[in-house]
């Protein structure tokens, strides 16, 4: 008798053992319960582009003919934009998250990313790269201009 309650407790040890070892999600899953995850938001990966994001709503999209500019000289034209345009916030973004308050992306120089039929109710703007706005007096001119007109 002693020898078969050393043996079902040994088994009794290695059971609560296994089963302790097992998180909560795991031990649902071997009662055979599925369990449904969050998904996480949408986002797109602009990972070889930079994104910056201003007041939360307009996102810009920097291309690779401005990869060689320095990073100063990219945040200082979009703080300057970001001010001439009466807006105050600009941060830079990792990836595109969606965000229901997203209303405008400004694709500089940046062709339109396949996944972005992913964000509804967008207004994409392709425009041109910052070396081209900011080569000329009348480029700059240009380009604030069409900024105003869109009621930003």
């Amino acid at each position: 008798m002693p020898f078969m309650e050393v043996k079902l407790r040994l088994f009794f040890l290695t059971v609560k053992s296994t089963f302790m070892a097992l998180s909560q999600e795991e031990k649902l899953i071997n009662l055979g319960i599925d369990i449904w995850k969050k998904r996480p938001g949408k986002e797109i990966s602009l990972s070889h582009n930079e994104i910056f994001l201003i007041d939360k709503d307009l996102v810009f999209v920097i291309g690779d003919k401005d990869k060689k500019l320095k990073k100063e000289d990219k945040r200082s034209f979009l703080l300057t934009l970001t001010k001439s345009i009466g807006r105050h916030n600009l941060q830079q973004l990792e990836k595109l998250i969606q965000v229901e308050n997203i209303s405008h992306v400004f694709l500089l120089n940046v062709d339109l990313p396949t996944e972005i039929d992913l964000f509804e109710s967008l207004n994409v703007i392709n425009l041109p790269s910052i070396t081209e706005i900011c080569s000329s007096r009348d480029n700059k001119e240009n380009f604030l201009i069409s900024m105003f007109e869109l009621d930003l």
